[in-house]
């Protein structure tokens, strides 16, 4: 049981940083190796808290968005030609590269201050933000994806390891134990779990 967790979150770590995954330089196993590095890093930053309020999954969480936020101003900047208009010969396809990229941008971006706010609050009305945030997500992916089909095929890929990050939380933030126990009935560090790591 625990190689099966530590291979899900090596998975999750590779698929969860997809922009860094397909924007750098280099071969498909070093990109691949840095990825499980990450996620090996990550495991054991997790699991050593997983007593703690914001530990285990959901630390994975907020490790995994904080260093996402990073990456996304990082890659924004890199690619900041792409959104100067008279570098594109059709305003039509300009249009469309800015409806498929900048709605997500935002929206992570909120995702993030919801996030923190919920850890700074520990109150559960952002959970329900969250999860609000997390479906729209959901939404403006797919519809990038559309976008992207017809009309820059090379980020198909981007867009599918995308929507797997809010497909993997928004089923978290409804089931997880630790969610409940920490947001809902604020009992975490009183009530004793069977299994501490949700």
């Amino acid at each position: 049981m625990r190689q099966l967790r530590i291979l899900l979150i090596i998975i999750t770590a590779i698929i969860s940083f997809p922009t860094m995954a397909l924007a750098e330089g280099g071969s498909t196993a070093s990109r691949s190796s840095g990825g499980a590095a990450m996620a090996l890093i990550m495991y054991l930053i997790c699991s050593r808290r997983k007593e703690k309020e914001i530990g285990g999954w959901l630390l994975y969480y907020y490790i995994q968005l904080y260093l996402g936020f990073i990456m996304i101003i990082v890659m924004t900047m890199v690619s900041i030609n792409n959104y100067n208009p008279a570098t594109w010969e059709d305003n039509k396809l300009y249009m469309l590269f800015l409806f498929s990229t900048i709605p997500g941008i935002l929206v992570y971006f909120i995702q993030t201050g919801v996030a923190a706010m919920a850890m700074k609050t520990r109150d559960y009305e952002w959970i329900k933000k969250l999860r609000a945030v997390l479906i729209i997500d959901i939404i403006i992916v797919l519809l990038a994806t559309l976008i992207d089909f017809q009309f820059f095929k090379d980020n198909l890929a981007i867009d599918i390891l995308q929507l797997i990050w809010p497909l993997i939380w928004l089923p978290y933030f409804y089931k997880s134990v630790r969610v409940e126990k920490v947001f809902v009935s604020k009992d975490w560090l009183t009530v004793p779990l069977v299994s501490t790591n949700k």
